[in-house]
């Protein structure tokens, strides 16, 4: 039988349910594209809030009115039911709208500086690119909403204190690349109800969420860590990359430990410190963060290093720092990135190559807290990162060190390169013995090469015994470069029994993935 198998699968992904609340369904995007709104009406023109309010009563229909530009500081709006009004550009700061009800309401590259909320019932209201300096929200029900925009707005001393804001909807940057650019220091939270609520790009890092409910809330790994002070959910939704998990509560509250440092530069994104604190904000990849973390821990860890290494770093990351703002985190990322490839890279012995011993390789970029690996529930942790990773591999020893492997891989376009194969170690490679179609004698081809905490699936060009006999899943996937992950054998076991070979629909044909070297992978 053929010691390497390579399987293929192509998915489809979920289409999203469009919005129905009435400013934010026909604002469109944050850059304005696939607006519907209707013609403004000069806000000038209003003298008095209850002036906006007759407007609205005549509306009988509960048409979208927009309000363009004036000047309502100050004004009371308590009693006001302007359901589906949208103000734009419209200077709100100091107004008062304690106890006032509204549906579907938007306010849109205005100013609210100042304002009162609290106990308001403005559910589904749309807040795009709008200042809520120091606004206070006290127990208002603003569920089913949506915040957005780009670099001009700013939620500093936001009070959203006993809030219902049950399925409301985060997303920062007009672009994905942007990150999160509001200004969000000093945000009080306190009780506040965040269940169902999704975090596109957005996190509370820094602000208070003591007794906080998170439950069904969605978000991105890297900021699950702000539901640290929160009430255990009972489930969450992670995200990473284009994939998603669902997570019960007591792994969800050891994730947010492992993934957070208390004092690390992420949480104090809001008010950085240092150039170097700055840095790691500005960069908006994340990656800045990942690396080092990898670093520490790898320091931690007692990895072999040289001193002049350690020396030279220090003073590559001191001369990225004296660069300007929009070069200094690509120089990080040069510096961070040959430190971290150094320390994986040392002649660490593989203490996993014993009889029955069991590894796990994982390819991600997420940043772990030093020590978080070595923690009683770790191996909950452990299965989360599993299932975010695009790639994982499980290695299996053996017999006369032979190696079993299996591992997944997953495409950007949902397609799935499923790897099962029987190797031999052969000094830091491992190799597995193919035959040509129709030959019986068999090649010793690197599938895989081990060194430090690292795992490179197909080693160098070079390194093959015969050029292009490797193991490939033709463009429908990558394993890469992954990381090694502590594991127990009872998750190890699980993981393995599930990681099994994938069938092929007679529907579907399959590529030669595998260029005369092995089993064309398959597609499902």
């Amino acid at each position: 039988m053929p010691a390497v198998s390579l399987l293929v699968t192509l998915g489809l992904a979920s289409a999203v349910a469009p919005a129905t609340d009435a400013c934010a369904a026909r604002a469109g995007a944050v850059t304005g594209e696939g607006s519907t709104l209707p013609v403004a009406l000069a806000g000038a023109d209003f003298k008095k809030s209850h002036a906006i309010e007759k407007l609205r009563k005549k509306a009988k229909d509960g048409r979208t009115i927009v309000i363009e530009g004036g000047d309502f500081t100050a004004y009371d709006f308590r009693k006001a039911r302007l359901d589906n009004v949208c103000f734009r550009g419209v200077k709100l700061a100091n107004t008062d709208w304690s106890g006032a009800t509204a549906t579907g309401m938007g306010f849109i590259d205005s100013d609210l500086t100042g304002s009162t909320l609290t106990g308001a019932i403005l559910r589904n209201t749309l807040f795009r690119t709008t200042t809520l300096a120091d606004v206070d929200a006290t127990a208002a029900d603003l569920s089913g909403g949506r915040l957005d925009g780009g670099w001009n707005a700013s939620i500093k001393n936001l009070k959203l204190d006993l809030a219902k804001l049950n399925g409301f909807r985060f997303i920062c940057g007009t672009r994905s690349v942007d990150g999160c650019p509001f200004d969000r220091q000093g945000i009080s939270a306190r009780n506040t109800d965040f269940s169902g609520v999704i975090f596109d790009g957005f996190s509370l890092w820094g602000a208070t969420v003591d007794g906080a409910v998170f439950d069904g809330a969605e978000m991105a790994i890297d900021d699950v860590g702000q539901i640290i002070g929160g009430a255990e959910p009972n489930v969450l939704t992670v995200r990473h990359r284009g994939m998603s998990t669902l997570v019960d509560g007591p792994v969800a509250m050891v994730l947010a430990g492992a993934l957070t440092t208390p004092g690390s530069v992420a949480n104090k994104c809001a008010s950085p410190a240092n150039p170097l604190a700055s840095a790691f904000c500005e960069d908006k990849t994340g990656q800045l963060l990942a690396f080092d973390s990898d670093v520490v821990r790898l320091v931690a860890s007692g990895a072999p290093d040289k001193r002049k290494n350690a020396i030279a770093f220090e003073n590559g990351r001191n001369v990225c720092l004296t660069q300007t703002s929009e070069n200094r985190v690509q120089c990080l990322v040069r510096i961070y990135r040959v430190r971290r490839t150094g320390l994986l890279a040392t002649n660490a012995p593989m203490t996993w190559m014993k009889r029955a011993g069991r590894v796990l390789f994982v390819r991600n970029d997420i940043a772990l807290a030093s020590g978080a690996t070595t923690q009683p529930s770790w191996s909950g942790v452990a299965q989360v990162l599993v299932r975010l990773s695009p790639a994982y591999m499980l290695a299996r020893v053996e017999s006369g060190r032979r190696v079993s492997v299996r591992g997944l891989a997953t495409g950007t376009s949902s397609g799935i390169c499923s790897l099962h194969a029987t190797t031999a170690a052969s000094g830091s490679a491992f190799v597995a013995a193919v035959s040509a179609p129709g030959k019986k004698r068999t090649t010793n081809v690197p599938l895989f090469r081990v060194v430090g905490e690292q795992a490179t699936i197909v080693p160098a060009q070079d390194d093959i015994a015969t050029p292009g006999r490797v193991p490939s899943c033709n463009g429908i996937a990558t394993f890469g470069t992954m990381k090694r992950l502590p594991i127990d054998a009872m998750v190890f076991d699980s993981l393995w029994n599930s990681t099994l070979p994938v069938s092929l629909p007679a529907s579907v044909s399959a590529p030669a993935a595998i260029p005369t070297s092995a089993p064309s992978p398959s597609r499902r």
